[in-house]
């Protein structure tokens, strides 16, 4: 069974004026800009600002809202207004400059840590970049208060006392109304593939397919003309509830139930097998580069009997995958 998300729109009005406090970890935070991007269920708005780091504190970077101070203060770590919500713990947090004398501890989660080598990256400017998720459908007539994006340094980022420096930016707001969207369809979302007997499997080497057996899926993403202000590349990602990397980097989908030693594999329109859980940003073949021009395109995909490292035991195999997009 294939699932897929679907939901879309785009939403926002704001404008930014940071505000600035200096501390020991850093010494400012440089002005920012949002831009917007589509992407299924919801709306990214991407904030480019940097800092400038003094003193000899690591530093975590994250939204104020999960810092310790935030906690203390009650502020929530998501919010819902007219059918749309921000959860400020799938905010993803990276570094877009090139740095020397520090380290970065878990890159593109909500809370990066610049690790700092003796003092390392005093005085350097930081790019950072920070990705909000706005989700739902616009219920609203009139302009409504949204949220204020906040981003604090803390030397602890689960202690309110190590607080360093916040910037505020200008309130984002809930629109008037839905933009035009984008549909994402999967054809066909439940598929079944002839049975097979062991004996054609139960040889074969861990993460090996079975050829000759196979079914395809259609998968179009188009959008409405205006959707779109700029070229835009959807990128997929196929996620089994359970997988496996085998030797060779094969990776497999197992059985929703015990593994029995029958699985499948993904492959693209060429037959290159593709992996699982991943962002397919290193395969052009499977992405949907659509343009103003270009409002929608078709890929086909392919799923296949695959052996996993388990003997074969007689009996049903299914795996319930679901289909995510991301933007390049």
């Amino acid at each position: 069974m294939y699932k897929i998300w679907h939901k879309f729109f785009l939403i926002v009005l704001l404008s930014f004026l940071p505000l600035v406090s200096q501390a020991v970890c850093t010494s400012s935070f440089g002005a920012g800009t949002f831009t917007q991007q589509p992407y299924p269920g919801g709306v990214r708005l991407v904030l480019t600002t940097s800092v400038v780091l003094n003193g000899t504190l690591n530093c975590f970077i994250s939204p104020h809202n999960l810092t310790g101070v935030g906690n203390t203060s009650g502020l929530p770590t998501k919010i819902t207004s007219n059918g749309v919500t921000v959860d400020f713990t799938k905010v993803k947090v990276s570094v877009t400059s090139t740095i020397s004398g520090c380290t970065i501890a878990d890159p593109n989660s909500s809370k990066i840590n610049i690790v700092r080598q003796v003092g390392g990256c005093a005085g350097q400017t930081i790019g950072l970049r920070f990705v909000y998720l706005l989700e739902g459908t616009s219920t609203t007539s009139a302009d409504v208060v949204f949220f204020t994006p906040q981003i604090s340094s803390v030397a602890d980022r689960d202690q309110p006392t190590t607080t360093t420096a916040t910037a505020s930016f200008a309130v984002v707001k809930v629109p008037k109304s839905t933009a035009p969207t984008c549909n994402f369809v999967i054809d066909k979302p439940n598929i079944t593939l002839d049975s097979i007997k062991p004996s054609d499997i139960q040889n074969l080497a861990a993460g090996t397919a079975v050829d000759g057996v196979r079914t395809t899926i259609n998968i179009t993403v188009s959008c409405a003309a205006a959707a779109l202000s700029t070229s835009t590349t959807f990128v997929p990602q196929f996620s089994p509830i359970k997988s496996v990397v085998l030797t060779g980097n094969s990776h497999v989908a197992l059985n929703d139930g015990t593994d029995n030693g029958v699985g499948f594999k993904l492959f693209d329109s060429a037959q290159a097998a593709l992996p699982f859980k991943t962002p397919l940003s290193s395969f052009p073949s499977t992405q949907f580069p659509l343009t103003t021009s270009i409002t929608a395109i078709r890929k086909t995909f392919s799923i296949k009997y695959a052996k996993t490292s388990q003997a074969v035991t007689e009996g049903p195999v299914s795996s319930s995958i679901t289909v995510t997009f991301s933007i390049l």
